[in-house]
């Protein structure tokens, strides 16, 4: 649960940059003057964060992969050894083999 709040809130976090972005590079694309030097240097910082953050989530998104993938894992193999945990118990269990093959 806690990744799953980490993730949503890193997405949060970087859908607000990019908001950001795109309200300051509107106002400046629409002003009728270039954009003075302090608007640039925005743009460009909130650029950088919006890669930083976008990193940080892919690294959240791999992870959360990842701890997927060794939870099936740990799933097949229990399956597998209760399989077999079952097939001793109780060998009538077994399909009997037929003369078709």
């Amino acid at each position: 649960m806690e990744a799953t709040a980490r993730l949503q809130r890193s997405r949060e976090h970087r859908r607000h940059l990019i908001d950001d972005y795109e309200r300051l590079y509107e106002k400046v694309a629409a002003s009728p003057i270039p954009a003075t030097n302090y608007e640039m240097q925005q743009l460009e910082y909130l650029a950088g964060k919006i890669k930083c953050a976008s990193k940080v989530l892919e690294a959240e998104i791999a992870m959360m992969n990842r701890c997927l993938l060794d939870l099936n894992r740990l799933k097949a193999k229990s399956i597998e050894h209760n399989g077999r945990a079952m097939a001793e118990k109780s060998p009538a269990l077994e399909v009997p083999r037929t003369g078709f093959r």
